[in-house]
């Protein structure tokens, strides 16, 4: 055990090579949070971002703001998948997408609009974007709770959601002409406290985003299944990755809970 005396004496003399290349990167990015807190997005057809509250003058305002010349230029757009874009399951195979089963419009104009418009006053500068197909919430149908922000993954239909996220970016590619590189497998999801003991929604919460709460197990067994189905697509350009915690810790955390 060193003392403190020891401790204080120990050094380390750390180099930085910037001329040596460790890996890409693609830079910072943003994104635009358009149906976020609804639960019946018909009652309640909510833009979070404000877009639709503006007229065109100022959208391209911030369109400017964020993407112009003097703007922010970033290098990445996420692009989120709320779950209203498939309240059926669209068959009964997780590897054969049929997009005509999903919705992945009603919900994302604004996104859309704001992913769309800030690509192209990017490129009017020299510059291009990568995109995020970053799932926000999972369909009610592939949790074991079975409503919408349902807290628990039904293992029988996890392949189904690897197929939803993957339509997604899919759609994002072939629909709208994104670069979609990466997906991004869930928003702030390693924290069970967002639930009812049991798992459920309650009113009380509806304040909290649309997840799904996923163990560390969960997530690394989802790098392979999820795999397939990109292959199965043809898609294996697109690269996955682990999701986006609140906090690293709480993977450890509520593992056991």
């Amino acid at each position: 055990m060193l003392s403190n005396s020891s401790v204080a004496q120990l050094s380390a003399t750390v180099e930085i090579d910037l001329d040596k290349k460790s890996h890409d990167w693609d830079g910072f990015g943003v994104n635009y949070v358009e149906v976020r807190h609804t639960r019946d997005y018909q009652e309640f057809q909510q833009d979070y971002g404000g877009l639709k509250y503006l007229d065109e003058q100022e959208r391209r305002q911030v369109i400017e703001l964020v993407f112009g010349e003097d703007g922010l230029k970033p290098a990445i757009i996420k692009m989120f998948a709320d779950p209203f874009m498939e309240v059926e399951n669209d068959n009964d195979s997780p590897y054969d997408l049929d997009l005509t089963k999903f919705d992945h419009t009603t919900t994302t104009k604004w996104m859309r609009y704001f992913a769309s418009e800030g690509l192209k006053e990017s490129r009017k500068w020299g510059r291009d974007l990568v995109f995020f197909a970053g799932l926000y919430g999972p369909p009610a149908f592939t949790t074991k709770q079975k409503v919408l922000r349902g807290r628990d993954l039904d293992t029988s239909m996890k392949e189904e959601v690897a197929e939803f996220i993957v339509a997604w970016a899919k759609y994002l590619i072939e629909k709208e002409g994104f670069n979609v590189k990466y997906i991004s497998l869930h928003n702030e999801g390693e924290d069970q406290r967002r639930w009812t003991g049991d798992g459920w929604d309650h009113h009380s919460l509806y304040h909290h985003d649309y997840n799904m709460w996923w163990r560390n197990h969960q997530i690394v067994d989802w790098l392979k299944y999820a795999k397939n189905v990109l292959y199965h697509n043809n898609m294996l350009d697109v690269k996955l990755t682990n999701g986006e915690n609140n906090r690293w810790n709480r993977l450890n955390d509520f593992f056991n809970w």
